[in-house]
């Protein structure tokens, strides 16, 4: 059964969902991979408008923009003990 509580977990991964309640612990170092597949899953939401868009560089690159400014806010719980400097390395790492 899954309890209200995890909700938040299960829209950001059903299988982690599962695996929690199933007695298994969520890891608690975040690396500069998952933050960039975070950074990256939050942008793909994105690409309907982007292919829709007349220019799609720029269009990608503001969303970008648009999502680091953000990501705190959307991953507020596993972010907490990143600091900006890895944050910011991780949306130059995506770029290019």
């Amino acid at each position: 059964m899954i309890k209200v509580s995890d909700i938040t977990t299960y829209l950001k991964c059903p299988r982690m969902c599962y695996f929690v309640n199933k007695g298994h612990e969520l890891i608690g170092d975040i690396s500069p991979a998952y933050m960039e597949r975070l950074i990256l899953k939050e942008l793909a939401m994105t690409y309907q408008s982007a292919y829709n868009s007349n220019d799609k560089p720029s269009f990608l690159n503001n969303e970008l923009e648009r999502i680091s400014n953000e990501i705190r806010v959307i991953y507020r719980n596993e972010l907490s003990k990143v600091d900006d400097a890895a944050l910011a390395k991780s949306v130059t790492d995506i770029q290019p």
